[in-house]
């Protein structure tokens, strides 16, 4: 799954300087294959703590899209708190920060 324009994911991906491969989706939180993002070669992989508990092992599963997309190939996938990209309020200014960091470096 992931988050097209029209969420709040969406703008605290996008105040920092990230761009979202999926934000033409017709869907809110449209369902994807691992086919589809690395089509849209992503720079970047975030993978949130919630609502689904992404873990560091995890990552290794998204290896299968192989090297020619840039993310995989730099090593690029995070594990993010959920908290973060997900609920508006105090975290958002802790989010914008992580998220800068993360994306100054691609």
């Amino acid at each position: 799954m992931s988050i097209n324009h029209d969420t709040f994911v969406d703008s605290i991906i996008r105040e920092p300087g990230g761009r979202n491969i999926f934000a033409d989706s017709p869907d809110r939180y449209p369902q994807i294959t691992l086919q589809e993002a690395a089509r849209r070669r992503p720079e970047i992989i975030i993978l949130p703590t919630e609502p689904y508990h992404f873990v560091e092992a995890k990552k290794a599963e998204f290896e299968v899209m192989g090297q020619e997309v840039p993310a995989i190939r730099n090593r690029r996938i995070h594990i993010v708190e959920g908290e973060l990209l997900s609920w508006y309020g105090p975290r958002v200014a802790r989010a914008l920060r992580e998220l800068s960091a993360l994306f100054r470096n691609v």
